[in-house]
């Protein structure tokens, strides 16, 4: 019976050299025995080798720019403003991005909201009675309900949240504010 021989793997090593100074690197290797013994060889006493971890979004593509994040963000608060649904803004985003990480990515969110049943709104307290507004605005504090107040509305407009919610910003009364 013929045994197959693993391919070359990239581990991380971690160890101190004679003086004791801590030296961290990477080698590839069959298996970290050989990294190990490789190490000694070099006058490093290891202390740690591990298998080097997989990219998060898969190997294919480029890196995932800050630029790609802008944009993403932009056309995902776009489309949550026209009244797109959230999986479905995920959907439409994946579909249009060229970069296969990025796409990896947006669909890894979008399954993992859709899974949980994830619902996103924004909404807005009203004009609340604290101490900024006291200080700042003392004239609007008669029409200020208390930050109880605000608390109760807002609870009660998450609780009347379900599938059918359309994106729209509301307020804290559930009434929907023009945005």
């Amino acid at each position: 019976m013929a045994v197959s021989q693993a391919g070359p793997i990239t581990f991380l090593w971690e160890g101190r050299d004679k003086r004791g100074v801590k030296l961290k690197g990477q080698q590839v290797a069959t298996n970290p025995n050989l990294v190990r013994a490789e190490l000694r060889r070099q006058g490093i006493n290891p202390i740690r080798v591990k298998k080097k971890p997989k990219p998060l979004f898969g190997g294919a593509g480029s890196r995932i720019t800050a630029k790609e994040i802008a944009i993403f963000s932009r056309q995902l608060a776009t489309m949550l403003k026209s009244g797109i649904p959230l999986v479905n803004s995920f959907q439409i985003i994946a579909g249009g991005v060229k970069n296969p990480r990025m796409r990896i990515m947006v669909e890894k969110i979008r399954a993992e909201v859709e899974e949980r049943g994830i619902i996103v709104a924004l909404i807005a307290p009203g004009l609340v009675a604290t101490d900024m507004l006291v200080v700042a605005r003392p004239t609007l504090v008669a029409n200020a309900q208390t930050p109880a107040q605000s608390v109760a509305g807002i609870v009660q407009v998450i609780e009347n949240l379900d599938e059918s919610y359309d994106g729209r910003p509301r307020n804290y009364d559930g009434s929907i504010m023009p945005w």
